[in-house]
């Protein structure tokens, strides 16, 4: 699915997916020394995936004393935290499976040193997923590295005592599986929750494990790059990759595994949209609320939302793998519209209505927008999968009939499409449940001119009400924003999170994680990173649109191996407030026909490149200024460059800085 992908991207990066030793203390036992750090004499030049994830490093000048403040580590199978224990005695490691409930999980390893703890300093790596800490006691101080073994759930720590510290202990608490080496002054442990082998970690050769761990995390990220001027926004992005490779379970239901800035950064096998492939399609009995019941069945879901159908969608568009089309979209979209059609009311009008269902975090309503747009999404896309399959469906002449005769959403001039029949939002909202066919659905697209006073108008009057907005609500209308293109707005918003302010109880906290009362919620930060990537790439099935709503501060940007709908892959560089070129290759079948915004107005080169870096002047059309619409097969990319602009580039690299970034972490 992804190979074409990583085949480009681990050839233009092979620098940057190097095992580039880290300056910590695992290459002491090695029988061979390694360099120092980065800087060493065999060391490989640093790219631009390693220099920008080194930047994004994440430093805690003291050990955060709450858990869910904390640093993490993990392999998606074990998920570490890193934190002061509750008596300021020693620091803790608590180990929990990964997905839900990783976070607080009651087994944990703590780290006791001789000497009563004065402080201690933590910085999480990001490019190696490797944790170091330093720290002081009253007797000397403990170098500790620590890093959670890439494919074992184990976690792997040493601690070296220094000074007048003489030996360190490693306390273990719940069901924890542990093993432990001494070797002069340094103390070595690993310890496993599950069926990790914790004595065959520690006896495998330190430098051999390392390397691999390290060469999995390079390679993950090199499938995929961006850089933009606002740091804070960049390191948060590669915050969000080391967040999903540590702490998601692919075994988990789609909604709880799959954020779609997955599909977006070419990593959808680490999602459970793949976990899935050969799995029942949906729960076997019902977990949703049958239409006309509304609010009065209690607590509920759309069925699709329940199945995660439009993350899987989402996958599909960005992929073009034909297995998760006819393993999982297909069979769910049949369940549900099937079961829907049972429900439609056919009025005077001659349209198909819903009953009464509950709006989320509004009321109820009869034709409510959540579940219309949601039931015309699934029977359109339901009628595109069974021509694209080639599939014999009976229900088939049912379900055209759905699409032609479902009722269109009830709206007025000023406030855009309602939340229901007769019942317009007149409040701060949160949810935006009404808006689901503007985002994520995109039933309405910009690339269409006729849809944008609707699209404008409906986001416009629920943005204008922000009163009971939580951090969900800023995420999700940053990317809308940028769907309607108001780039500054979306700024305002994706900032009003990142910069940790409280929404509603809710905040994001300086690890990145998102906090609502005592719980965390994941999907909220994966959310934000998804707005990052709305900025910078957007499109339909066969138009893709390059740096669609880049914030004009954003003078510089590059983004590289970036997926588009139709499985596109996207590299596009600007500077100086101008798009300098783009390269487009790809796409789910031969012969695909692209219209491709490159936003190049100026004097342009377009050329076709084949596999083997032959060219070709391109057969193109313009149909509006920069843009072109050309034919793309097999194997094939379109370069578009501006004439008097730096020749396109075959890696990545990383632009330049300006204004006051935030370091994640505990460091301001």
């Amino acid at each position: 699915m992804d190979a074409e992908l990583g085949r480009r991207t681990f050839i233009r990066s092979a620098a940057a997916t190097g095992v580039a030793a880290a300056g910590t203390t695992w290459a002491a036992e090695s029988a061979v020394a390694e360099p120092a750090g980065p800087a060493g004499p065999s060391a490989a030049p640093a790219g631009a995936h390693e220099s920008s994830l080194r930047d994004a490093r994440m430093v805690w000048p003291r050990a955060p004393r709450e858990r869910y403040e904390a640093p993490f580590l993990g392999d998606n199978s074990l998920a570490v935290q890193v934190f002061s224990r509750p008596d300021g005695k020693a620091l803790r490691f608590s180990l929990g499976a990964a997905g839900a409930g990783w976070d607080s999980a009651p087994a944990f390893v703590d780290l006791v040193p001789d000497g009563t703890l004065t402080g201690v300093r933590l910085e999480l790596d990001l490019w190696n997923a490797e944790l170091t800490a330093t720290v002081s006691t009253t007797a000397g101080t403990v170098a500790v590295s620590a890093l959670v073994a890439r494919g074992h759930g184990v976690l792997l720590v040493s601690a070296t005592a220094e000074g007048g510290e003489r030996t360190v202990t490693f306390q273990h608490g719940g069901e924890v599986t542990q093993a432990v080496r001494r070797t002069g002054t340094r103390t070595t442990t690993a310890a496993t929750i599950g069926q990790g082998d914790a004595q065959g970690v520690l006896s495998a050769g330190q430098e051999a494990l390392t390397g691999r761990h390290r060469s999995w995390w390079h390679e993950f990220y090199s499938r995929s790059y961006l850089s933009v001027p606002d740091r804070t926004v960049q390191r948060f992005h590669w915050a969000q990759l080391y967040t999903a490779a540590s702490v998601l379970s692919p075994r988990a239901a789609v909604p709880q595994s799959a954020p779609t800035l997955l599909n977006r950064t070419g990593h959808t096998d680490l999602g459970g949209v793949v976990a899935a492939l050969g799995r029942s399609a949906g729960p076997d009995r019902p977990t949703w609320t049958f239409p006309g019941a509304g609010s009065k069945a209690g607590p509920s879901e759309n069925l699709l939302l329940v199945w995660g159908a439009p993350q899987i969608w989402d996958a599909y568009r960005h992929t073009g793998d034909e297995r998760v089309l006819r393993e999982l979209l297909h069979p769910l979209l049949r369940r549900a519209v099937d079961f829907y059609s049972g429900f439609l009311v056919s009025g005077a009008d001659g349209r198909f209505h819903l009953p009464m269902t509950n709006s989320p975090g509004y009321g109820d309503v009869v034709d409510s927008t959540h579940d219309l747009s949601l039931l015309r999404w699934a029977t359109t896309t339901l009628i595109d999968s069974t021509r694209r399959l080639g599939a014999e469906e009976p229900h088939l002449g049912r379900w055209q009939e759905i699409a032609a005769r479902l009722t269109p959403y009830g709206q007025d001039a000023a406030g855009g499409v309602s939340v229901g029949a007769g019942v317009r939002l007149a409040r701060s909202h949160a949810r935006a449940g009404h808006l689901l066919w503007l985002f994520p659905l995109f039933e309405k697209r910009w690339s269409r001119p006729a849809d944008h006073g609707v699209m404008t108008r409906s986001f416009d009057h629920w943005a204008s009400m922000r009163q009971d907005w939580d951090g969900r609500s800023y995420a999700v209308g940053a990317s809308m924003a940028a769907a309607v293109r108001e780039s500054g707005l979306a700024a305002t918003l994706l900032h009003r999170l990142l910069d940790g302010e409280p929404a509603a109880g809710t905040r994001l906290l300086p690890n990145t994680a998102y906090r609502k009362g005592q719980s965390s919620d994941p999907a909220i930060p994966f959310a934000a990173g998804q707005a990052v990537l709305d900025l910078l790439v957007s499109g339909d099935p066969d138009v893709v649109d390059v740096f669609p709503a880049v914030l004009e501060r954003w003078a510089d940007a590059s983004v590289f191996g970036l997926r588009a709908p139709g499985a596109f892959v996207v590299d596009a560089a600007r500077s100086q407030g101008r798009t300098d070129w783009v390269r487009v290759s790809g796409g789910d079948g031969a012969g695909r026909t692209l219209t491709l915004r490159h936003g190049i107005t100026a004097e342009a080169d377009i050329r076709i490149e084949n596999s083997r870096g032959a060219t070709r002047p391109a057969d193109t059309r313009s149909t509006a200024p920069g843009t072109c619409v050309v034919r793309l097969n097999a194997g094939e990319s379109v370069v578009v460059a501006r004439r008097g602009a730096a020749a396109p580039e075959a890696a990545p690299s990383e632009v330049p800085a300006s204004g006051t970034a935030r370091r994640w972490g505990g460091a301001a």
